[in-house]
């Protein structure tokens, strides 16, 4: 039996470490990835931050935000005075529009008072007010109706008089617990106590959801104030009125309907028709008329 060889350093087995190296092509990359993403991130965050103070700016100054330009855009103005109120409004194109205003006294008047107010827009952006004035130095106290649009372009407006009879309802007195108490009659009555349902309703206290923009067809009619005279949460000593709930105030914007054109008329486009040229200069030619 051989003795054993003994272990030489040749032996041993060599080191198969090897030191991890970068070319100059991989440091340029890897630079240049580290770089377009924290470019990237900081981009992004400065996208977010801009959206953000872009909802802070609508939501401030109530802008609409128009996403869909054949459609109508509603935006409730805050407004800081009493019986007043604004909307902006987009209108699309391929339309006009009406606005229109009614209005009912307490009790209701038979028939019902036609519209009235009426304003023709084209389509654009604008800033609708509705406002009552009361003017107590005119020979008799009467109520003033102010209504306008307002665009970059100019504004239409409409004013007038509300006898102070018919619009008691704006001179309610709210006595607590949604209750409001109507101004005398002329005939002597007892003050009514009633209850008032504005749709929608502005104010300090309205939470800023309210505030939030609509959208509608272009089509669709578009109430923008509804005031609703109704019986009072508690009567108390009054017997109930069969004309209540009673809309007092109305206020909406429709679609001018394009006018029909009837079967019986041929569309103008027709008279440059050859064939129907034609005919004419013959008609022409029987009643001796003369062509050059």
């Amino acid at each position: 039996m051989e003795p054993a060889k003994p272990i030489t350093d040749a032996a041993e087995p060599r080191s198969t470490r090897r030191r991890f190296r970068f070319s100059l092509l991989t440091i340029l990359l890897v630079t240049t990835i580290v770089g377009l993403s924290l470019a990237y991130f900081r981009s992004r965050s400065e996208l977010l931050d801009a959206q953000a103070k872009l909802r802070e700016v609508r939501q401030n100054y109530d802008v609409i935000d128009v996403q869909d330009d054949t459609k109508i855009y509603v935006r409730p103005m805050k407004v800081p005075a009493d019986n007043m109120w604004q909307w902006r409004v987009y209108l699309p194109e391929g339309d006009r529009y009406h606005i229109k205003f009614d209005y009912n006294s307490i009790p209701p008047k038979t028939p019902k008072p036609a519209t009235r107010s009426n304003l023709t827009l084209s389509p654009g952006m604008y800033v609708i007010t509705q406002m009552f004035v009361f003017d107590p130095d005119s020979t008799t106290p009467v109520w003033k109706f102010h209504l306008s649009a307002t665009s970059p372009y100019g504004d239409v407006r409409n004013s007038g008089v509300l006898p102070r009879k018919e619009v008691s309802w704006l001179e309610a007195k709210y006595i607590g617990t949604g209750q409001h108490l109507l101004p005398e009659t002329e005939d002597g009555e007892p003050r009514r106590t009633v209850a008032f349902n504005i749709d929608p309703l502005f104010g300090e206290a309205v939470p800023a959801r309210a505030y939030q923009q609509t959208t509608h067809e272009h089509d669709e009619e578009v109430e923008l104030l509804r005031w609703e005279v109704d019986e009072p949460l508690n009567p108390v000593g009054q017997e109930p009125v069969d004309y209540l709930p009673l809309e007092v105030f109305r206020l909406w914007i429709e679609r001018v309907t394009p006018p029909k054109v009837s079967g019986n008329v041929m569309p103008c486009p027709l008279v440059r028709n050859d064939s129907l040229g034609e005919q004419l200069r013959r008609t022409i030619d029987s009643n001796g008329s003369h062509h050059p």
